[in-house]
């Protein structure tokens, strides 16, 4: 079996000594992630827009996003045992340089006015397919490139950073289809998710060469069987997971749908009052970020996760009965930053308790956990929609589970009360 990715010895010794700024091994990482987050969320509003307005078929957004959700789901723990054989930097160039590709064939197809629902599934679910690969390479990365008395403010500094650009990518998707094209939209997602690959390729230059494996190496099946019993015996990791598969399809699923269907149903906007809403959660996350950065947090982190998420489903009941665009953006932008505490700490907390050879198949089985009831969470919303039962009571609804269940878990859990 190849060995993880990791710095040569003598880079290492510096980056434990050298302020996250400084380390140019993480900064490449760094700036390899942002390029891939800044696509990502452009694609994000320009694919929800493009089915909600475009085409008029914001009924069946749930079932574009439960197609990339699918594949996450069935091929994320395959992915975490790629990540930690092979080099995480040519994995996430691979991933990145094929949605570039796809992004220039969805460009053609719109010229041509192919583009349809079909379509837009059909390469939703290839983007899925290749998002199981990209995500446990890069979530496992971060430790590989800082030291572990840095790892929280690496996490944190990254999480900031990220919302930054996420608040960016809306910004710029509104403004290029307010006053541009699709067809400019599609060609700036395509370089931007080229230059991240290419990003990633120079950043293997400066991490150790992986060890080959002798013929005795572990199956993938073996690999995959060692991670599930690692995480069975960690019992914080089984609760934390327990918390995201609620997270993922009462919170996750909810707002990735809800967003430009109030827009579009609620407050009859256009492409820049979507963009608003979306910056006013990666505003919340900025702010989240930076509190946790500053005030360096330590203690009782998996108990202010488990409030911020009960505090997020309070959010979405306020946001279902309200009707007012100022009070909307004030309530995602408050999602947007309890969320930022609890995917912090979250994560943080993983990693310090993950065994670093391990950290590529616990991170995939984690965010399997988080994506695996989106497709069901996207399927229900649907079928809901479908149904005659409006965003607006679904938000209500799910929110009051979510709420309910955080504090349920609190009392019950000394895990979570202590840790």
């Amino acid at each position: 079996m190849q060995t993880q990715s990791a710095l040569p010895r003598e880079a290492q010794a510096m980056a434990e000594e050298a302020p996250l700024f400084k380390n140019k091994v993480f900064m490449l990482a760094f700036l390899s992630l942002i390029l891939n987050s800044l696509s990502t969320s452009v694609f994000l509003l320009t694919e929800s827009w493009y089915i909600v307005n475009y085409l008029g078929k914001g009924s069946s957004l749930g079932i574009v996003l439960m197609m990339a959700a699918i594949p996450r789901l069935l091929l994320m723990p395959i992915g975490g045992v790629i990540a930690d054989r092979f080099k995480k930097t040519h994995i996430m160039f691979l991933s990145d340089a094929s949605r570039s590709i796809l992004l220039v064939i969805m460009l053609v197809a719109f010229q041509m006015n192919t583009l349809s629902l079909a379509w837009m599934a059909s390469f939703a679910l290839v983007f899925g397919i290749l998002d199981a690969f990209y995500w446990p390479a890069s979530q496992s990365l971060i430790p590989t490139v800082v030291s572990e008395n840095r790892l929280a403010q690496a996490n944190s500094v990254y999480q900031v950073v990220q919302q930054v650009f996420y608040l960016t990518g809306p910004l710029i998707g509104g403004l290029i289809l307010t006053f541009g094209t699709y067809t400019t939209l599609f060609g700036t997602i395509s370089i931007m998710l080229l230059l991240g690959g290419i990003l990633s390729l120079y950043l293997g230059k400066f991490l150790a060469k992986e060890k080959e494996g002798d013929a005795a190496a572990p199956s993938f099946k073996q690999e995959m069987l060692e991670g599930l019993r690692y995480v069975k015996g960690q019992t914080f990791i089984k609760i934390l997971m327990l918390i995201l598969i609620v997270a993922g399809f009462f919170l996750s699923g909810p707002l990735s749908v809800a967003i430009p269907l109030l827009v579009d149903s609620v407050l009859q906007g256009n492409a820049l009052t979507l963009s608003y809403l979306e910056i006013s959660v990666s505003v919340g996350m900025i702010l989240g970020g930076a509190v946790i950065a500053l005030t360096k947090l330590r203690q009782r982190r998996a108990l202010i996760s488990v409030l911020s998420l009960a505090l997020c489903g309070i959010c979405l009941i306020l946001l279902g009965l309200t009707s007012s665009f100022l009070i909307m953006m004030l309530l995602l932008a408050t999602c947007g930053m309890v969320l930022s505490f609890s995917n912090t700490f979250f994560i943080t907390l993983l990693q310090e308790r993950t065994s670093t050879d391990k950290i590529g198949r616990v991170m995939s089985l984690v965010t399997t956990a988080t994506t695996g009831l989106l497709p069901l969470s996207h399927a229900v919303i649907s079928f809901s929609m479908h149904s005659g039962v409006t965003i607006s009571n679904l938000l209500i609804l799910f929110g009051s589970i979510v709420a309910a269940y955080c504090f349920l878990l609190i009392y019950c859990s000394k895990s979570v009360r202590t840790v």
